[in-house]
C-alpha cells in the first residue's frame, strides 16, 4: 500500500500550516495529547491489570476521550462492560495489549469477549499505550482522510465502527503511511500521536470552514460545497458525511 503522487501533494500543502501551529497554540494541545496518554497508560500497567478492580475500570472508562458520548458513564460500564464480569474485563485487557497473539487476533478478542469499548475506545487505548505501533481510529481521521482525498480504505470505515482487527490494521497501515510524509516534511520522528495531532489540527479547520459557509447561507450540496480536493473517482465537491454531524461533536 502507498499514497499517490497526489494524496502526497495534498498532505505538502497541510504540513506547512500544520508545522506553524506546532509552533504556536498547538503547543498546547500536544501537552494535552501527551497528559493524556499518560493518564491512560498508567491505568493499564501489567501490573495495574493484574489488580483490576472495578473503581479502576470506572476510571479508565472515564478517562477515554471516546467515553466522552456518554453522560452517565457508571451506567455505562455497569451495563456494558462490567456486565461480564470482573475477570473478563481484566483479562481481555491483558489480552489486548500483552497478549502474544497479533493484533488482529487481539482486536478480534475483545470484541468477541463483547467487552463495550467499541472501536475508538479500544484503539485510544492501544494508541496511547504504545503510540509507536497503534493508531487513534475515531471522527477525526474519520473526517479528514477523505477531505485530503486518501481512499485507500473501503468507504464503510468511514461510516460504522471497526468491525474487527483486520479493518484495524488497515486503518494503522494507512496512517503508518501519513506519519512517514509527515517525516518526510520536518517532524522530527513522528508516531501516531502526532498523525493524530495533524489530524486534530486538519479537523478543526474544517469544522471552522464549515460553519463559515453555514454563516454565508451556503448549502453543503454537491453542487455548492468546495471543502473536499479532488478525489480518486469521487465528486470533487464530497465532503464525508460525518461533516453534518460536526457540531454534535466533542472536540476532545
Amino acid at each position: 500500500m502507498e499514497l499517490t503522487p497526489q494524496q502526497k501533494q495534498r498532505i505538502a500543502e497541510e504540513v506547512v500550516g500544520f508545522k506553524s501551529w506546532l509552533e504556536g497554540k498547538g503547543k498546547n494541545e500536544r501537552q494535552e495529547h501527551l497528559e493524556h496518554g499518560h493518564r491512560i497508560a498508567k491505568l493499564i500497567t501489567p501490573e495495574k491489570l493484574s489488580s483490576l478492580t472495578e473503581d479502576g475500570v470506572y476510571e479508565l472508562y472515564d478517562s477515554l476521550w471516546a467515553s466522552m458520548m456518554w453522560t452517565n458513564k457508571k451506567w455505562y460500564v455497569d451495563n456494558k462492560i462490567l456486565n461480564n464480569g470482573l475477570a473478563k474485563v481484566r483479562d481481555s485487557l491483558k489480552n489486548l495489549l500483552y497478549g502474544q497473539g497479533s493484533i488482529e487476533e487481539r482486536f478480534d478478542q475483545i470484541y468477541t469477549d463483547a467487552i463495550g469499548l467499541g472501536g475508538a475506545g479500544v484503539s485510544e487505548i492501544l494508541h496511547y499505550n504504545f503510540p509507536n505501533q497503534y493508531c487513534l481510529w475515531n471522527d477525526k481521521p474519520k473526517t479528514v482522510l477523505p477531505y485530503l482525498g486518501i481512499d485507500q480504505l473501503p468507504e464503510g470505515f468511514y461510516k460504522y465502527q471497526l468491525k474487527d482487527g483486520h479493518a484495524y490494521q488497515k486503518c494503522i497501515d494507512v496512517i503508518n503511511l501519513i506519519r512517514h510524509e509527515l517525516e518526510n516534511h520536518g517532524i522530527p520522528h513522528p508516531d501516531f500521536i502526532d498523525a493524530d495531532l495533524f489530524f486534530w489540527y486538519l479537523f478543526n479547520n474544517i469544522k471552522t470552514q464549515a460553519k463559515s459557509e453555514k454563516s454565508k447561507g451556503k448549502t453543503t450540496s454537491a453542487s455548492s460545497n468546495s471543502l473536499a480536493p479532488q478525489l480518486g473517482g469521487f465528486d470533487p465537491n464530497y465532503i464525508p458525511p460525518i461533516l453534518s454531524d460536526l457540531e454534535l461533536i466533542p472536540l476532545a
